[in-house]
């Protein structure tokens, strides 16, 4: 594959207004998304007013970005990885390109793609990991 061909690409984030700048610069670039996997609700918040408004925010953010027919694909606890390599499995994408995911991503889903996987971290690893990297690093203020 060579560097001027797209690259087609799964998301693993939330669609939120720090994540969507990553969609649009990278259908700018000339790029396709293949999808978008996002947090499922919890098993007993399905059908909450919460879990509507996410939803709908979700659609109304990809409506206002490029290439916005892109589908969404809810993950969550407990973690069915054969379901979702199931589901990848035929997006034909080359990378995986994950921000803010908790868990480890076995082999046999990193496997589905070619290119690998890179995974975006928004602090300096291993001094700000955790679920709150940012607050850590307004209250230390490194140099």
């Amino acid at each position: 594959m060579s560097p001027d061909k797209p690259i087609s690409a799964v998301f693993i984030f939330e669609i939120t207004a720090n994540t969507r700048p990553i969609l649009t610069g990278w259908v700018e670039k000339g790029h396709r998304i293949a999808a978008i996997i996002v947090p499922a609700p919890r098993r007993r918040k399905r059908f909450s007013i919460g879990t509507w408004r996410r939803r709908l925010r979700r659609k109304l953010a990809l409506m206002s970005n490029p290439g916005s027919q892109v589908p969404l694909i809810e993950f969550g606890r407990p973690n069915d990885w054969e379901a979702l390599a199931r589901q990848v499995a035929g997006l034909g994408a080359d990378v995986l390109v994950c921000f803010g995911f908790s868990a480890l991503i076995p082999d046999k889903v990193l496997n589905l793609f070619p290119r690998g996987g890179l995974n975006l971290h928004p602090a300096l690893l291993p001094h700000y990991r955790g679920p709150h990297p940012i607050h850590r690093l307004v209250i230390d203020q490194p140099a």
